[in-house]
């Protein structure tokens, strides 16, 4: 496809003015470009474009609510071309002006490894059809100049590439909801659920939850209503790329957890014994619906 290049921030200003002039200017009146890409960074100067400080939360960007505006403005000017989000990211550096900002006990890669996570959820629930995130691995970490520190993997030459926590977040994010379809997406509070399912395993859902803050909220026993009958709650891990799975209990139809800002998943499912034999490789032979690119890939 011809893909239009990047244009730093989601305003369909700039867009609108691309489009009036092609139909002006070209014999055709035709916009050339197959898909309509946009890059964003989610900082305390709205975007890519100003002097920011420190990188904030998508919550507090307003990340899926800006998503949503592209893309009904596609729906509306564009019918048929996708939109997709070819640059997001924070630096772990926390010498950078789009640094995942450290608070409370969260270093720098941990508020990057979960703000990537609700990050990928907003441009999903946003309506986005793709995500490249920036980037897949630093040129070299010694450089904590802007996007200098945003890999998802560390690098120092000669050394090898080394995995970062985000690395293992959002691995996780893709093994447990990556090959399942967003229902809904809700907010009560500041606690954020997203639920999803896929049709060929109808009695299995996953929820993922988070509170959308960054003053270190925690919402402890959160009564979850959830369908099924048996659940495991799944919570990543370093040095895993599934996470860490536990059982849960289903009391009355709700499952209780501790709800803090970095997202968790719980899964349920009933009693049909291949869904819950479900395996990770046949989950990956299916079609994608939540799929997160590294920018290099």
């Amino acid at each position: 496809p011809f893909i239009m290049a990047g244009l730093t921030g989601m305003h369909t200003v700039y867009t609108k003015a691309m489009l009036n002039w092609f139909k002006n200017n070209r014999t055709d009146g035709v916009t050339p470009f197959n898909v309509i890409n946009y890059h964003h960074y989610s900082n305390d100067a709205g975007g890519q474009v100003g002097a920011p400080s420190f990188g904030v939360s998508p919550e507090a960007d307003m990340l899926e609510t800006k998503v949503k505006g592209a893309v009904d403005f596609n729906s509306r000017y564009l019918p048929g071309k996708p939109v997709w989000i070819t640059e997001f990211g924070f630096d772990a550096s926390q010498n950078s002006p789009q640094k995942a900002k450290a608070y409370g006990n969260f270093t720098g890669e941990d508020v990057q490894a979960m703000w990537l996570v609700r990050s990928s959820l907003a441009i999903y629930a946003g309506g986005a059809d793709k995500a490249y995130l920036f980037w897949l691995q630093d040129d070299d970490s010694r450089n904590d100049y802007l996007f200098g520190t945003c890999g998802l993997t560390s690098f120092v030459y000669p050394g090898t590439p080394q995995k970062r926590k985000a690395y293992y977040w959002l691995s996780t994010l893709n093994k447990v909801a990556g090959k399942y379809r967003l229902i809904q997406k809700t907010v009560s509070g500041t606690t954020h659920l997203a639920q999803f399912e896929k049709p060929s395993l109808s009695d299995t859902t996953i929820y993922c939850i988070w509170n959308g803050t960054s003053n270190g909220t925690i919402t402890n026993g959160y009564k979850l209503n959830v369908k099924g009958t048996k659940a495991e709650i799944i919570i990543p891990q370093v040095g895993s790329l599934t996470g860490k799975s536990t059982p849960a209990t289903i009391v009355n139809g709700t499952v209780s957890i501790n709800v803090t800002e970095d997202p968790i998943y719980v899964k349920t499912y009933g009693t049909v014994s291949n869904q819950r034999t479900e395996k990770i490789e046949e989950i990956e032979k299916s079609t994608s619906n939540l799929v997160i690119y590294p920018n290099p890939g």
